[in-house]
């Protein structure tokens, strides 16, 4: 734990009963360094919460409300599982402790599905695609969903000179020639999304980062974690976000099919939303290598072998290329 891992902490066990009905005294224990600081709070009466120290400047004011806003209507409004907003004393949704913002939220109990592989990994490959179906159901239905201050999730967000998660040529591991396919994808990408559109049944508020690390399982309960990057964008993105870690083949052959059978149980799919899951598999992949280059002191990030990554991703946007963006995968005969 390093000098400023170190202060926050000692910073929490002091200040938060200050601000949360927490009974002394407190064990704070760091879960996870990602884009966030992720605590486990113990209380003095062995309750638990878990508590989210945001990053500076990353979101206003407004970005957090509106974040745990929608947080606390799926609650109310949907059968979702996931961890609820816990106020402060006061009733807001966050507090300052000191030039920290920090927002709680109920314990959940469970692993992530990054550890799950064969049939588990299929059901709840399953169970994502049913809690994006419910999610985006609930957005088309909530008058509010279209007046929050979120980010969006556009072409320029991921590909523009300010591309939110990173740029992805700035990944020095990628060669000349692996440039150049990654800047032909990209010119295909941008030219689909322009064709598909963003009518009101493909593009609204989405969670936007639904990946295997925010997403928990409990014996035979899958729970939904971490809205931070939640925003305005189309829907496929959570559908290529669910599958952004695995390989073409496990993709093509088995999680796709697992995601979209849940998809279907909720919520309608197109033809032109079928046609464009290339486009966003092969979107999501690259800015990946943006995510890497630009995250090297993230805990999640530690876990990636860039070489092996890079390895995997490249035959994938070759195909696009190839197909002209009708396919990522191509079957071995």
């Amino acid at each position: 734990m390093n000098k400023q891992t170190c202060k926050i902490k000692k910073l929490l066990e002091n200040k938060l009963p200050f601000y949360y009905d927490l009974p002394a005294p407190l064990v704070v224990t760091l879960l996870k360094y990602s884009e966030n600081y992720t605590w486990l709070i113990t209380d003095g009466n062995g309750n638990k919460t878990v508590l989210r120290v945001c990053r500076p400047s990353y979101h206003t004011k407004d970005e957090l409300r509106s974040q745990l806003i929608w947080i606390h209507q799926l609650n109310i409004d949907t059968d979702i599982p996931m961890a609820d907003v816990i106020t402060t004393k006061n009733g807001s949704f966050f507090t300052y402790v000191e030039q920290y913002i920090c927002i709680m939220f109920s314990f959940l109990n469970g692993h992530t599905v990054y550890n799950l592989s064969g049939i588990s990994l299929c059901h709840a490959m399953e169970s994502i695609g049913e809690i994006a179906a419910k999610l985006h159901l609930h957005v088309q239905h909530w008058q509010a969903s279209r007046t929050l201050t979120c980010f969006t999730w556009n072409f320029e967000d991921f590909f523009g000179s300010t591309a939110r998660w990173g740029d992805w040529s700035l990944l020095a591991a990628l060669s000349v020639e692996q440039r150049g396919y990654c800047r032909q994808a990209i010119w295909l990408i941008k030219k689909k999304l322009e064709k598909y559109g963003k009518t009101p049944d493909r593009y609204g508020l989405i969670h936007s980062d639904l990946n295997i690390y925010n997403i928990l399982i409990q014996e035979d309960t899958v729970y939904l974690i971490d809205f931070d990057d939640c925003g305005y964008g189309w829907y496929l993105l959570d559908l290529a976000m669910s599958l952004l870690t695995y390989d073409a083949k496990s993709i093509a052959t088995v999680l796709l099919p697992a995601w979209l059978r849940g998809y279907k149980k909720f919520h309608s799919f197109s033809d032109e939303d079928l046609d464009m899951i290339p486009t966003f598999i092969v979107l999501r992949k690259i800015v990946r290598f943006g995510w890497i280059a630009t995250h090297t002191g993230n805990d999640t990030t530690k876990k990636i072998s860039t070489d092996d990554y890079i390895r995997n991703v490249m035959p994938i946007i070759k195909t696009y290329i190839k197909t002209k963006g009708t396919t990522f995968y191509e079957p071995v005969i």
